[in-house]
This record gives C-alpha cells, structure tokens and sequence, in this order.
C-alpha cells in the first residue's frame, strides 16, 4: 500500500526527510530500498511527479536486479501515479491497469487494494478538478470527465469491502477519506460527513496523523 501510505502516516516533507535518514544510516538492503521508495512516495504526495517519476526509475534498478520483484512494482506504481499528477490521466491510468494485471497474476491481494485506490483516487482527483489537465493531451478524457466521480465512489466502495473481507484495515481511512472528498465534491453532505468523522475514529489513536488533519479540514469546509 505504499501510493497511499502518505495520506495516513503523514507530512509528506515529514516523510521525506525520514525516509532520507532511513537511507543515510544504510543499515542493510532492503531497509535502504524502502527508505528509497518512501521517498518517492514523498515526491508524489508533494506534487513533485518529474521528481517522483525520476526517483522511481533512479531506485527501481537494483531491487529489480535483485529479484526483489514487488518492490519493483511498487515503484511502477509510483511512476504511473507521477504520470497522472503530471496531468497524463489516460496514459497514467492505463499504466496503473498493467501494473494491477501483474499484482493480481501473482496473488498480492495488498498491492491489487493498492493499485484500485490509487485508480479510484485519480478518479476522484479528476472529478474536483485537482489535475492539471488541460496542458497535456488526453485521448479519451472527456469520455471518462462525466462519470470521473461516479466510478471513483464505486470503486472506493467496493474496495472498501474487499479490505474488511480480507482484514486488511491499514488502508480503510483513505478509502473513507476519499469517499469523503467525492460525496462533498457531489454535494451529498450528509454522507461525507459520515465518511469523514469515520476517518477521525479510526484514527483517534493518532491525533497528529496528516490524513486526520485534511479530514478535518474537509469537515470545516462543509460546515
């Protein structure tokens, strides 16, 4: 789950400066490898997608060589995600597909959650107009525009079941987050509020958490 990981643990320059530290220290392979792609994740939560894009095909190389294969996927992931925040929605989306076809081939259950958020995000980043659209060209885009929030909702909503299905909670207040953002962004009040408050009890425990912060925020907005 390492797209959406940002949204919950924190500030992503937070984030960055320790994942820089997890790398300087160079404890050993694999510890270096996911300061490495926490970093990059950083990239992409801070909207930085030429530097995230960049840091992705920089790490991926030697787990790749390696035969660390999932690590390689998550950076594939990153990339596409890079692409879309870039403004390349289709080509983007069309990536993150490729990449959910390998996780699924192989069984990871956590990376298809994973891969279907990040969709089911660009979706709703799409519908609120948060993308930078219109310097790129998008074949396709003003098909998928009109039904941007309603695919990303179904989407989030049955993710959001197959989580609770497979006991896999680490990612359900992002999923409830963005089912916040689309129910305000389509004017359904009520039920955004129900997903953001949802957010702000599952994540009590952790009162400085980032995703609990924007929650509130977005709560503040509807009021």
């Amino acid at each position: 789950m390492l797209v959406a990981v940002y949204q919950v643990v924190g500030n992503n320059d937070m984030m960055g400066r320790e994942a820089k530290a997890v790398v300087a220290c160079d404890a050993d392979p694999i510890y270096r490898w996911l300061g490495e792609i926490y970093i990059a994740v950083a990239a992409v939560g801070s909207t930085q997608p030429a530097d995230a894009g960049h840091l992705a095909e920089q790490y991926r190389a030697e787990p790749t060589r390696q035969g660390y294969g999932l690590l390689a996927l998550g950076y594939t992931m990153i990339a596409a995600m890079a692409k879309i925040i870039d403004g390349h929605v289709i080509r983007g989306l069309r990536d993150l597909a490729a990449v959910r076809e390998t996780a699924a081939r192989s069984g990871d259950l956590s990376a298809c959650a994973s891969i279907d958020f990040n969709i089911a995000r660009a979706y709703v980043l799409l519908a609120s107009g948060d993308l930078a659209i219109s310097k790129v060209k998008n074949p396709g885009l003003l098909m998928l525009l009109p039904v941007a929030a309603r695919k990303g909702r179904a989407q989030l909503e049955e993710i959001n079941k197959t989580l609770v299905e497979h006991d896999m909670k680490g990612l359900i207040p992002a999923v409830e987050y963005q089912l916040g953002l689309v129910s305000k962004h389509q004017h359904r009040s009520k039920e955004a509020r129900s997903h953001l408050n949802a957010v702000q009890d599952m994540l009590s425990a952790e009162p400085h958490a980032f995703l609990r912060h924007e929650a509130l925020k977005a709560l503040a907005e509807l009021s």
